[in-house]
């Protein structure tokens, strides 16, 4: 592994943990906000993102990605836009799943 694919990989690792450490705090009403309610389950992946990251390493842009109920790091590694798995994990239109996948069907 090179140095700058050691980099890559590790700022994957932490965009895997930073969602994750959101969506875990989001659901346990950690922000105190009325506006904003977490429903519905989820997987969070805290702790196992070294098993997710490569993803972005050794697939081809082309490569498809089946994934299972932890399936955010897989997602972020292969590159889905964050802002719109959040939206999907509170069920949204912009959402990559136009808000009907949820947590567990991120594709």
């Amino acid at each position: 592994m090179t140095a700058e694919e050691a980099k890559k990989l590790l700022e994957v690792m932490v965009r895997i943990r930073l969602f994750d450490t959101t969506i875990g705090e989001l659901k346990n009403e950690a922000y105190k906000d009325p506006t904003v309610k977490y429903r519905g389950a989820t997987h969070l992946c805290v702790g196992q993102e070294a098993a997710e990251a490569p993803i972005n390493i050794v697939l081809r842009p082309d490569d498809y990605v089946t994934s299972n109920h932890r399936g955010h790091g897989h997602s972020i590694s292969k590159g889905t836009d964050t802002k719109a798995m959040m939206a999907e994990m509170f069920g949204r239109e912009a959402g990559c799943c136009k808000g009907k996948g949820g947590s567990m069907h991120v594709a």
